[in-house]
Parts: structure tokens; C-alpha cells; sequence
């Protein structure tokens, strides 16, 4: 008996020891994601601020940052592959969204229905699919849902949201 209960007990622990280090490994390598995409655009806030945004500088970050992003996204997808990952905490389930809300028409709406079914799950929150879907309406030429997507107007400073549908009827 004692011989069956190792035969079992062995694989097991292989198996929970290789799906635990596989999620602690996503979970840092989502803390890494965060840092370089955050660390960049907060260097461009701090510029934009400063009312430097025609300087070599801001230039430089705004390329720097696209080729950061390039690569961030690449990460998630390799994440991703499988579906979203479970027992996220919020900064590591915002790092994932961010990534995909940087990312391309395309690739947004390729994202769309995971974050749709990790919404349905409890595993994102709704507010994450609200912003995707007025971003992805906005640059498919359509009109924003929720009106998440506010834009500065860069001559008066002034926000204002970009075009959104006027529902009859919202459902709460």
C-alpha cells in the first residue's frame, strides 16, 4: 500500500511543482512588463507636463516606447496562450490588459473575446473590457460604448470624449 501511495504521491508533486513554478514565473514576468511599460510612459507624462513634447527627448521615449511595447507584447501573448492566467493580483491582471490596450487594431480585437471570457470568469475586471471595446470601436471608425476615451486637446488643454453612441436604453 505504502509503495502505491508513493507511485501516486510522486508524479503528483512533479506536476504541482511544475505548474507552480510556471505561474510564479508569469507572475514576475508580468511585474517586469509593468515596470517598462509604466517606467517609459510616466517619463512621457512628466515631459508632456513640462511642455516638452516637441523635444528630441519626448521623440526618442515615444520610439523607445513603441519598441518596448513590440516586445512586451510579444510576452503576453506567449502568456496568454492558454487563456487568462488565474490568481493575478490587480497590478499583474492590469499589466496584461494595458499590454493588449497598447497593441495594434488587430491585435485588440484578437484579445477582445479572451478578455470578454475572463470578465465572464471573475478573472478581469468589466471596466477593462469597457475601455477595450470603446478603443477598439473608436479606431474601427465606429463610436465609443461607455465613453472611456477622452482625449486633451493639445491647443486649449481642454478634455473631451471622443464620439460615443447615445443609448436608449442601458441596461444596469
Amino acid at each position: 500500500m505504502q509503495r502505491l501511495s508513493s507511485v501516486i504521491l510522486v508524479p503528483l508533486l512533479f506536476i504541482f511543482h511544475a505548474v507552480f513554478g510556471q505561474n510564479e514565473q508569469i507572475l514576475a514576468q508580468l511585474d517586469s512588463i509593468w515596470n517598462t511599460d509604466q517606467g517609459i510612459r510616466m517619463k512621457l507624462v512628466k515631459l508632456q507636463q513640462e511642455g516638452k513634447t516637441k523635444t528630441s527627448e519626448f521623440k526618442d521615449l515615444i520610439s523607445e516606447m513603441k519598441i518596448q511595447d513590440s516586445i512586451n507584447q510579444k510576452k503576453v501573448d506567449e502568456i496568454l496562450q492558454n487563456g487568462w492566467p488565474k490568481n493575478l493580483n490587480l497590478q499583474q491582471n492590469r499589466t496584461l490588459f494595458l499590454v493588449i490596450q497598447h497593441a495594434d487594431l488587430e491585435t485588440q480585437k484578437m484579445y477582445l473575446p479572451i478578455i470578454e471570457s475572463a470578465v465572464k470568469n471573475g478573472q478581469t475586471l468589466p471596466s477593462n473590457l469597457a475601455l477595450l471595446k470603446d478603443r477598439v470601436a473608436l479606431r474601427g471608425g465606429g463610436k465609443q460604448i461607455y465613453g472611456s476615451q477622452v482625449w486633451i486637446d493639445n491647443t486649449t488643454g481642454r478634455k473631451y470624449v471622443r464620439p460615443y453612441k447615445i443609448l436608449k436604453k442601458l441596461i444596469a
